[in-house]
């Protein structure tokens, strides 16, 4: 069986997010991002550990649920530190699934 993680990227405090889209920028904080980031890419270590066949990136914007504004930034960072799974983008933009690193 083969199997995606999304590697959504969404904020840590989202539950204190309100429910509508867009999210006010004033939601956003850098420190509470830069953590995010970091929990999200764990998780995107861990999927691999997992067993996981890849791992997608989506385009989104004001979301704290999804809070990957470019995928192709996301992959990169990523396959610094994965480095058996495959990553796709799922952007109109790029080819469906590319191998970075």
């Amino acid at each position: 069986m083969k199997a995606s993680y999304l590697g959504a990227m969404g904020y840590s405090e989202r539950h204190l997010f309100p429910n509508s889209w867009p999210i006010p920028p004033a939601y956003h904080d850098p420190k509470l991002s830069v953590q995010s980031y970091q929990e999200g890419m764990d998780e995107c270590e861990f999927a691999e550990e997992m067993g996981f066949e890849w791992i997608s990136f989506s385009e989104h914007h004001y979301s704290g649920r999804i809070a990957t504004g470019n995928p192709a930034v996301m992959a990169a960072a990523v396959a610094e530190r994965c480095k058996k799974v495959k990553l796709a983008m799922l952007d109109p933009s790029f080819p469906s699934t590319i191998r970075l690193g």
